[in-house]
């Protein structure tokens, strides 16, 4: 997310918690490492939108691709990015 800090979904390490953010999310940042420009035009207001720029983000890595989840009559997308080693200094990509 371009101008926010933002955890995501995260647990706590030997309390067995989990806590979740919810955000809206206007925009992306065009690589997660560097830059942080922001695309122009912003990211479309849908989670497809969202998940598809997620899935594309640089330098990340998508371990699972976008699929359609519900949760309590809320329909979502759901999917695994997973920082690759940045031994580079995040200049892959």
């Amino acid at each position: 997310m371009a101008g926010r800090r933002w955890l995501g979904a995260a647990k706590f390490a030997g309390d067995g918690h989990v806590g979740v953010s919810i955000t809206t999310v206007t925009n992306l940042v065009r690589h997660g490492c560097r830059g942080h420009s922001r695309p122009d035009p912003p990211v479309g207001p849908t989670a497809d939108d969202l998940a598809a720029v997620l899935a594309d983000l640089a330098p990340f890595r998508v371990t699972s691709p976008p699929t359609g989840v519900a949760i309590y009559g809320y329909r979502g997308k759901y999917l695994e990015l997973t920082v690759p080693d940045l031994a580079d200094g995040g200049q892959r990509g």
